[in-house]
């Protein structure tokens, strides 16, 4: 049974035919976890291997139809769950795999687990992270429906419901920022405009050892770094030092109880084990040189 946590490359390959709800929180500049030039990569680069192994991945999508089921308890909904991946009738390139649909209702269900109550508002409200705010209103607009239902177990032991109708203006300005990114960018193999230094990093990944003049708003940046570093070290030598009058105060003791009787602090033993990495190339120098891969890197130094 192929585990849903890890993507074949039949499966990777799939994705690339079009836009599904967890890439558009990316597209839009309003996902934690990846840009749009993280999603322009996985729509146009062939990956030579499976997909990295996500432990919470695999625990929400094993536990989806326990959530569901619980959602059907609680709410008398019955919900047809999909193992298909359907294209919207106007662009088959927007794509959407959803875990269920309420029967006889034009009602989205789509489950989560999380680790963070604090990102979620009240139950029945639609106050839910916009990264599954917006695969919801990517999903209602494949299959034309007018509300979406999201029951999320929080933790493993807190199950709540979080409900929200659909915004046609809102959805409107989504589809069209899809649009634009697969014409413009994945068609036309034209990245989208970098965010950060991981797409820095991915983009640029090998220099030329040429140069290049800085102009004046270069030149101001690169002088606000090196305040915004100067910062940072003075702020690093006042946490050390804080640290060290609690260490101090706490000696060979092992935790630090506050005023309420609660733990404050700890400052315990334990092992470590580490790979001496030198001793081991001096040793056996063929099995370093099978097992040692070579990567290409850039580091930013501020002169």
């Amino acid at each position: 049974m192929e585990d849903k946590a890890v993507l074949t490359i039949e499966q990777l390959r799939a994705r690339k035919k079009g836009i599904g709800g967890s890439d558009a929180a990316g597209i839009c500049g309003m996902s934690k976890w990846k840009t749009a030039y993280d999603i322009y990569l996985d729509k146009t680069e062939e990956k030579k291997g499976r997909e990295e192994f996500v432990e919470h991945l695999y625990w929400g999508n094993n536990l989806e139809s326990a959530i569901i089921k619980r959602y059907e308890e609680d709410t008398g909904n019955s919900v047809t769950k999909f193992n298909e991946t359907r294209c919207s009738s106007e662009y088959d390139f927007i794509l959407a795999n959803v875990d269920g649909i309420v029967e006889n209702k034009r009602i989205l269900v789509e489950a989560k687990t999380s680790r963070y109550p604090n990102q979620w508002g009240e139950a029945g409200t639609a106050d839910i992270p916009q990264e599954y705010l917006i695969q919801c209103m990517h999903y209602m607009y494949v299959y034309d429906l007018d509300e979406a239902h999201i029951p999320v177990l929080f933790m493993g032991c807190d199950f709540k419901i979080f409900k929200f109708k659909r915004n046609i203006e809102s959805e409107k300005s989504l589809i069209d920022i899809e649009k634009n990114f697969w014409v413009n960018n994945v068609l036309k193999r034209t990245p989208p405009i970098l965010t950060n230094t991981e797409d820095a990093k991915k983009r640029f990944k090998i220099s030329n050892d040429s140069e290049i003049m800085a102009n004046g708003k270069i030149e101001a940046d690169i002088s606000q770094l090196s305040e915004i570093k100067e910062k940072i070290k003075t702020l690093k030598e006042e946490e050390d030092l804080v640290k060290f009058k609690i260490m101090d105060y706490m000696k060979e003791n092992s935790v630090l109880i506050n005023a309420s009787g609660y733990t404050a602090a700890t400052w315990k033993s334990s092992e470590v084990n580490r790979f001496n990495t030198v001793e081991f190339k001096k040793q056996h120098k063929d099995l370093y040189d099978k097992f040692t891969t070579k990567t290409t890197q850039r580091r930013l130094l501020i002169k």
